[in-house]
């Protein structure tokens, strides 16, 4: 009995639990709480405006872990995790919007307020994750891409991460010329809110992709402190540009900027085994 214990636990894997990431993800959501419900014109002291102040980076963020943790899942093209991956998103993505929907629209009802557009607002939701409420764009965002990532990885057995670079090198020439920008200035909301975010999330989602493929933050684990120094040092220097250009380096200072928050606290002594 006590051989066949040893046996079971044997074949089980361990999967390392990054306690800094884990960190980074619980104050990256607090933030997104803040800056939804909070209003800047009340904050007394600047502090309280921090959240404000790396807006632009908690998103990117959320979009480098997930595709640098789940490398390993898409690469390995095990479709039972793949599936598991997509159901972890899916069911939040339709549930959720489905009790807004008719919590909202019972009180709309009970307070005599009739709208036309209803079942067209809740389409869109379903859709694009924008319909009635928008904060849905980020899911819509990660279900896109990973599915484009693995279609590509089925599709392509090998050679397929210079297939997703190349794409991502396209999509980063057409943002640096704003012509992206410039081509969904013609579409208003929620297609303007939602879609026109892709091409910048998959420039943060194969920059975590990359990261995962060769393994590089724990490659480069030995040299922390010096690499960290570097990072902040990096990060001064790209929030201090200011030229003609600036609008147009704002994604590649997003990232680098974002990749170094990922990179600090991967590395925040701070881990445990969990058994799966």
């Amino acid at each position: 009995m006590t051989s066949q214990l040893k046996i079971f636990q044997s074949v089980k894997s361990k999967k390392e639990i990054y306690l800094g990431i884990e960190i980074l993800r619980m104050i990256l959501s607090f933030f997104i709480v803040v800056v939804h419900f909070f209003d800047k014109r009340n904050a007394k002291t600047k502090l309280l405006l921090f959240p404000f102040q790396v807006l632009p980076y908690y998103i990117p963020t959320f979009f480098i872990i997930s595709f640098y943790f789940n490398y390993k899942t898409f690469a390995s093209r095990n479709i039972a995790k793949i599936k598991e991956r997509f159901l972890r998103i899916l069911i939040p993505y339709y549930i959720w919007p489905t009790i807004f929907f008719i919590r909202y629209h019972i009180f709309n009802y009970a307070n005599g307020i009739i709208e036309n557009d209803k079942l067209k607002n809740l389409y869109y939701q379903y859709l694009i994750g924008d319909g009635f409420h928008g904060v849905f764009w980020f899911q819509f965002n990660l279900i896109f891409i990973s599915l484009f990532i693995v279609i590509i990885i089925f599709l392509i057995k090998s050679k397929n991460l210079l297939i997703i670079i190349i794409i991502g090198i396209i999509v980063l020439i057409f943002e640096f010329y704003r012509y992206i920008y410039n081509f969904f200035l013609n579409y208003n909301h929620p297609i303007n809110h939602s879609v026109s975010n892709i091409p910048s999330s998959f420039i943060y989602s194969i920059s975590g992709f990359i990261l995962g493929y060769y393994n590089i933050l724990n490659y480069l684990i030995k040299s922390r402190i010096k690499i960290f120094l570097i990072f902040l040092f990096s990060f001064y220097l790209i929030k201090g540009i200011k030229n003609i250009l600036f609008i147009r380096i704002t994604i590649f200072k997003i990232d680098f900027i974002s990749i170094g928050y990922f990179y600090f606290l991967h590395f925040f002594p701070l881990t445990k085994s969990k058994i799966i």
